[in-house]
């Protein structure tokens, strides 16, 4: 038994709640893409263009220009 077995119940408790389907303005997304949490792992070219971009996400929603 691995350890990723013996927590992964604990975990979806937590977790679990932003794998859950909603529809916001007519498009199905998770909870977790609503919220905006994203994976992007470095060194891919989402995380590059993520970084080429210079820009700042705030709570409010708004982008802030960083330089």
């Amino acid at each position: 038994i691995t350890r990723l077995t013996l927590f992964y119940p604990g975990n979806w408790a937590i977790f679990g709640p932003t794998h859950l389907p909603i529809v916001v303005e007519g498009t199905l997304l998770s909870m977790a893409d609503y919220m905006g949490h994203l994976y992007v792992r470095t060194g891919t070219p989402e995380y590059v263009r993520h970084i080429e971009q210079g820009s700042l996400r705030t709570f409010g929603g708004h982008t802030t220009v960083i330089a």
